[in-house]
């Protein structure tokens, strides 16, 4: 649809890879969530999800990709990265360096606009790291800016050599558990294999071997992200392994100067070999000597905390804050019933509504 001043707005298509591509390599606040291959992967596994990628040109030059999703609560919907699987990482747009207030507060109510006649869209909500650009950014759109309870994310610095800052790791933390954990035979190793994927997708998720777990969705979404993220070298799949057997991994995605730990864990019972520890070491190895700045972890919840204070050295707890913009009163409403209600509880609720889960 078209704006005033030259502008327009809408869904982003394979016509558009080409701009589609720089800017998200290159735009503020760009990650590889911004993409078109991960565009693909949610498409293509969870076709009963509705996740949008919005374009806003200028004169036919795009200059921003806003990806969102379509949440549905109270008879209307919530723009909400709920259904991008991708924690906040893609909650902020990806915007073109230098042109963030080009974006004007009048220019937005006509996208929320046309995003209730097209969308049924009564609210926005995001939910970003504090330190981002677009925390201020967004008070210039008109969004409210106001502190959340959510849990802090968890960002690890890796621009020093991590074996000078060896020494620096709490006595009896990191330091220790590696070396008991090298010591029981221990080691971990990059894949692109599907069947260490498998693998590893069994570790996270050891109900799926249940021939009615319904996980088949779940391992597809894994399966499209090793295609065209692992091959492709956008992601690194690591796995751990003990006795040539898989006990624990996690898959990082990367971009620039800063990676993304998408998901991280290991059995339960191998927990006294400490199989965490040496992945998160090996993590950091490999993030310092591939030019990587930072690892982004994700909120964490209090025990990973405390697993990240124990053990670490060089990491930042950020707060996040939270965007709202109230499309209407009934949007207000939506706002208020999000606030008070478990994301956990939400998601159930929209996957039920969309089919995901079985009655």
């Amino acid at each position: 649809m078209k704006l005033a001043l030259g502008f327009r707005f809408g869904n982003l298509t394979p016509n558009d890879l080409d701009q589609w591509e720089n800017l998200s390599l290159a735009g503020q606040g760009a990650t590889p969530f911004h993409s078109f291959e991960w565009e693909q992967v949610l498409r293509l596994s969870f076709p009963d999800e509705t996740s949008v990628y919005w374009g806003i040109w200028r004169n036919d030059e795009l200059i921003a990709i806003w990806p969102s999703s379509l949440v549905p609560l109270l008879g209307g919907t919530m723009l909400n990265p709920l259904f991008l699987h991708a924690h906040y990482f893609a909650t902020a747009p990806a915007i073109k360096n230098g042109l963030e207030k080009t974006i004007s507060r009048d220019l937005m109510s006509d996208i929320t606009e046309v995003a209730k006649q097209r969308y049924r869209a009564w609210s926005w909500y995001l939910s970003i790291p504090r330190n981002w650009a677009f925390a201020e950014t967004a008070r210039h759109y008109g969004f409210e800016v106001r502190p959340t309870n959510k849990q802090p994310s968890i960002l690890l610095h890796t621009a020093v050599n991590p074996e000078v800052t060896w020494k620096n790791y709490p006595h009896g933390g990191l330091r220790t558990c590696v070396r008991k954990a090298e010591r029981v035979g221990l080691e971990v190793r990059e894949s692109s294999d599907q069947r260490d994927l498998n693998e590893y997708f069994l570790v996270k998720y050891p109900e799926a071997s249940h021939p009615k777990a319904g996980h088949r969705s779940e391992l597809s979404f894994w399966e499209a992200i090793r295609q065209l993220f692992v091959c492709r070298g956008k992601a690194k799949l690591f796995v751990t392994c003990h006795e040539g057997r898989i006990i624990g991994g996690a898959i990082v995605f990367f971009q620039n100067n800063k990676a993304y730990l998408w998901n991280m864990g290991s059995m339960q019972s191998t927990w006294r070999m400490h199989p965490n520890h040496i992945l998160l070491w090996t993590m950091i190895r490999w993030a310092y000597t591939s030019g990587i700045e930072c690892i982004d972890c994700g909120n964490g919840t209090k025990g990973t905390q405390y697993f990240v204070g124990r053990n670490l050295a060089n990491f930042e707890l950020i707060n996040h804050v939270a965007l709202t913009f109230p499309i209407n009163r009934l949007g207000t409403l939506q706002l208020r019933l999000h606030a008070l209600t478990p994301s956990s509880w939400i998601s159930w609720y929209c996957r039920k509504f969309s089919g995901i889960l079985s009655n």
